[in-house]
């Protein structure tokens, strides 16, 4: 029942991912300064990174997933 009632021990981090430039939110333990959570995760950052570096190596706009032709 103690550890129920005890206070979240928690932090939060706000930072812009450089690659990306999206808004990257840590929840943080304060004792052990483990990240228990980050939205976006590591895996959604990384797929980001490779779809707007497929848009600049096919001399598209960034980040375009398909052309569209008339």
């Amino acid at each position: 029942m103690e550890r129920a009632i005890q206070p979240v021990v928690r932090d939060i981090s706000f930072s812009v991912h450089d690659q990306t430039g999206d808004i990257v939110v840590k929840i943080i333990d304060r004792e052990s300064q483990e990240v228990i959570r980050q939205i976006p995760s590591e895996e959604m950052l990384r797929l980001a990174e490779r779809i707007e570096s497929l848009g600049a190596d096919s001399n598209t706009t960034p980040g375009l997933l398909l052309r569209q032709e008339a």
